[in-house]
C-alpha cells in the first residue's frame, strides 16, 4: 500500500512550514483575520488534500472542509474518502457540516471555476478578489 500516515504527516509539516507559508496570499490572510476579529465562523473549503490543510488550519484556528484521503492500517491508500471536494461536492460538504440557516450573512471566496457552486451558495461572494455575481 501507500506511504505511511506518519511519513506523510512529516512531509506535510515541512510543506506547510516551508513552501506554503511563502505562497499564501497576504490579502486572504488579512480577510481571514478580519472575519475572525468580527467573530465570524471561518471555514476553509478546498479540493486540496487533508494532510497539509489540517496543519495549516489548526495553526490559523479555522475549520476545514477538504478532500480527505483514505488511511488503512496506518498507510494512505491514494484514494479519496467520498470523492474530491470540488465543484458541487463543496456545496454538499458545506451543507453536511454547517446549518447555513443559522447565519444571517455567508461570505465565500474563490479563485477557480471549481468554486462557482460554493460562491453561488453565499450571500456575498468574491472570485479572485472581485465581487462575484451570479
Amino acid at each position: 500500500m501507500g506511504v505511511s500516515e506518519k511519513q506523510l504527516d512529516a512531509s506535510a509539516e515541512r510543506y506547510v512550514s516551508g513552501y506554503l507559508s511563502s505562497v499564501i496570499r497576504s490579502d486572504m490572510l488579512q480577510k481571514i483575520a478580519e472575519h475572525k476579529e468580527n467573530g465570524d465562523h471561518v471555514v476553509i473549503v478546498s479540493a486540496s488534500i487533508s494532510p497539509y490543510l489540517k496543519i495549516w488550519c489548526k495553526r490559523h484556528e479555522v475549520d476545514l472542509i477538504c478532500s480527505e484521503l483514505e488511511v488503512r492500517n496506518g498507510r494512505f491508500t491514494g484514494a479519496y474518502l467520498n470523492g474530491d471536494c470540488s465543484n458541487e461536492r463543496k456545496v454538499e460538504r458545506i451543507k453536511e457540516r454547517i446549518d447555513l440557516s443559522l447565519y444571517s450573512e455567508v461570505f465565500a471566496y474563490g479563485d477557480s471555476e471549481e468554486d462557482y457552486p460554493m460562491l453561488n451558495l453565499a450571500n456575498t461572494s468574491f472570485y479572485r478578489g472581485e465581487l462575484f455575481e451570479v
